[in-house]
């Protein structure tokens, strides 16, 4: 994981680091290829349910973006 990852980025990581596809991982998360994928890009945000599903296959999507936040 690189020190800056962001949210997009780190998702992407997790589901690699878990060997997944992004249609297998999708389908995990109850979303469809082309909606992980967006997920992945950036271009869209997961809502709470995939973000629960995620937690519950054991994804760790914090970002050091979240604790720079915290710490201004």
């Amino acid at each position: 994981m690189s020190e800056s990852s962001t949210f997009f980025e780190r998702l992407g990581e997790e589901r690699k680091r878990l060997g997944l596809k992004q249609e297998e991982f999708g389908t995990l998360m109850g979303v469809g290829k082309h909606s992980q994928l967006n997920y992945e890009k950036g271009s869209r945000k997961p809502d709470s349910d995939y973000l629960a599903a995620a937690q519950a296959h054991g994804c760790l999507l914090y970002t050091s973006d979240a604790a720079d936040e915290e710490d201004s």
